[in-house]
């Protein structure tokens, strides 16, 4: 119980922590405007640091809000029969659109059909292109693929297909193994991601996503040389 009200205690300081910092930067810049007469030029930047900043504040609100209706139950899950191959194409069209030509996502794609919420399968799928752009530099090599497990029996025959797997590799700066063990907590950032823009939460939301449709995330890394996060889920086979 003192365990939880500990985590409960850092989990506020943590949303707490990361509110401050644009609420600040959007206090000064309207102070700012108040006190002085800044020319038009002026007035146009500091509309885009209001704008960026509150744009920052909004996707923690979001965030914060999909997690705490995630942990309540209060999301309802609409599972249906869905094409992986084609809805993950069109995520990366999205990201790819978003990220410009620096970003390059290389596929290995089985033709699958899962059962899945599609809303909450593509918050998951951002949430991992977006992690793998943000820690991989200028030059943003991905790639995204799916494929069915056949695990065996002990007398080595095959059993049918069971399991679906996901990943997202990347060939970025890597996460350490004491890092491993934390980033699925809400608000972690590793030291090397803490200039990043991300806020710790997308991670949270990628485990709770996955725990939903009764499967797990799993990560792969190694410092310097990149990092792959697999759902696996399991195979639904009625609608």
């Amino acid at each position: 119980i003192e365990h939880m009200f500990q985590v409960q205690r850092q989990f506020n300081s943590d949303v707490a922590h990361e509110l401050r910092t644009p609420v600040a930067v959007v206090l000064a810049q309207c102070e700012y405007i108040s006190e002085k007469k800044p020319s038009l030029e002026d007035y146009q930047e500091f509309a885009e640091v209001i704008e960026r900043q509150t744009r920052k504040t909004n996707e923690i609100i979001e965030k914060l809000l999909n997690l705490s209706r995630m942990e309540q139950g209060r999301i309802k899950v609409q599972y249906e029969m869905v094409n992986l191959q084609d809805l993950l194409q069109v995520i990366c069209e999205d990201e790819q659109e978003k990220s410009g030509e620096n970003l390059h996502i290389s596929f290995k794609l089985e033709p699958i059909e899962a059962y899945i919420d599609i809303q909450l399968m593509t918050i998951l799928v951002h949430n991992l292109i977006d992690n793998a752009v943000k820690y991989s530099g200028n030059d943003v090599k991905i790639e995204v693929g799916t494929r069915h497990t056949l695990p065996y029996c002990r007398t080595g025959s095959r059993q049918v297909e069971n399991k679906i797997r996901l990943w997202v590799m990347d060939h970025g700066c890597g996460i350490s193994k004491i890092d491993q063990k934390n980033i699925f907590q809400p608000f972690y950032r590793s030291e090397k991601s803490r200039n990043s823009k991300g806020i710790g939460l997308g991670l949270s939301l990628v485990q709770r996503i996955a725990e939903l449709h009764g499967g797990k995330i799993q990560v792969e890394s190694e410092l310097g040389k990149g990092s792959t996060f697999t759902l696996i889920l399991p195979v639904k086979k009625e609608v």
